[in-house]
């Protein structure tokens, strides 16, 4: 199982820049995580996630999207699975479950951004008021 998880800036010489299942036993849940900005140079498979068996890939409130930095590339491809609220930028994730979104625009910003965002905002208030009093002090000076 994947959860919470980022998977991004992969690269690989073969199928499944992101993630590549090869086992016919092979059980995976991807579950709210983003898989985005992976690349693979193989002429057919997928950069994002590749099922090259008859495994099982579930997804679930996941993204998978913008893993195509090359022109042939697509997110997904061999046998995937939904269990409803994902996104995947170019239709190839099979989705069709309940509140997914095949063909959607993710419009994903920089994940360093979203660390300094996440940051701030679990910064304690006290600590964040105070920061903000010196910057103020500072400037009028």
């Amino acid at each position: 199982t994947i959860e919470s998880s980022t998977i991004s800036g992969n690269a690989a010489s073969d199928q499944g820049g992101g993630i590549r299942v090869e086992s016919s036993d092979s059980t995976l849940v991807i579950r709210d995580s983003t898989i985005t900005d992976n690349d693979s140079t193989a002429d057919s498979g997928a950069d994002g996630i590749h099922n090259s068996s008859t495994g099982l890939i579930t997804l679930q409130n996941t993204i998978v999207a913008d893993n195509d930095t090359n022109s042939a590339g697509v997110d997904c491809s061999g046998a995937i699975t939904s269990n409803g609220f994902n996104l995947d930028s170019d239709g190839t994730c099979s989705l069709g479950a309940g509140g997914d979104i095949p063909n959607g625009a993710a419009d994903l910003g920089p994940l360093a951004v979203l660390l300094v965002s996440c940051a701030v905002a679990s910064m304690p208030a006290a600590r964040r008021d105070s920061a903000s009093r010196r910057r103020a002090r500072t400037s009028s000076v």
